[in-house]
Parts: C-alpha cells; structure tokens; sequence
C-alpha cells in the first residue's frame, strides 16, 4: 500500500473516532479552515494530507485536554 493511502486510511479512522465518539466537534471539522487546503483546485499531495492528519490529531487531542480537565473541576 502506498503512502497515500496509508494516511488516507488514517484520516478515515481519526475522522471515525471524531464523528462516533466527538459528535460535538466532528461537525466543524469541515468548518475548520486549518484543516482544509485554501484555493480554489488545491493540489493534493501527501504533505498535504499529512498536515490535514495532524491538524485532526491535534484537534482531537486539545478537545480531550480540555474535556478531560472539564469533568475534574
């Protein structure tokens, strides 16, 4: 399999992850302009995609901060 597809799949699976068990910010992810190449036919390429990955992990690992410390207090 090539790399492409290995990061695809890896979005699939974070995307999974946000839209089953972070239904609250899995509907601004196509909102999120840090996440989405910004012009009008962007080139996708694998950097590309890999920001786009990392951007989501971020994403995901920021809310789960803060949830988390939300449920301590």
């Amino acid at each position: 399999m090539d790399k492409n597809n290995l990061i695809l799949q890896e979005i699939n699976l974070i995307t999974l992850e946000l839209e089953v068990d972070y239904p609250e910010i899995y509907k601004f992810i196509d909102e999120d302009i840090l996440t989405l190449p910004f012009s009008e036919h962007p080139k996708i390429t694998n950097e590309i995609l890999e920001e786009y990955l990392d951007n989501l992990y971020h994403l995901l690992k920021a809310y789960k901060k803060t949830h988390f410390l939300k449920g301590i207090a």
